[in-house]
């Protein structure tokens, strides 16, 4: 009997589990973890579980498959008008800005009591 048991997460992604699911001739079973936590040791609460085609559903709709350059370019130009992305850039420039800034106070300080 040739069949293919399978393991799936919610990290598992779509093509992983395309090749899970199709590998058997006979059947291909796979079983879904409903309550996956991925690092225990630091969770606050215990995962609650899932329903399984929910966790199915999350694991279609993510891929690991190289991105064409069309997708990308459209997926970066829908970026650049995302206000949370925009938002999180400008935060990131100013935080650097403001550690040049006390880089050269501090270096121009040291400077002066030498």
């Amino acid at each position: 009997m040739d069949t293919t048991h399978a393991f799936v997460t919610a990290t598992t992604m779509r093509e992983p589990l395309y090749v899970m699911a199709t590998r058997g001739r006979e059947s291909n079973m796979l079983y879904v973890d409903t309550a996956y936590d991925p690092d225990v040791p630091t969770a606050h609460e215990r995962a609650t579980a899932m329903d399984p085609s929910l966790v199915l559903e999350q694991v279609l709709t993510r891929s690991s498959a190289d991105l064409s350059a069309t997708e990308m370019r459209e997926r970066e130009r829908d970026n650049s008008i995302n206000l949370a992305r925009l938002e999180a850039e400008r935060a990131a420039v100013l935080a650097v800005h403001q550690r040049r800034r006390a880089n050269v106070a501090a270096r121009d300080s040291a400077t002066r009591e030498l």
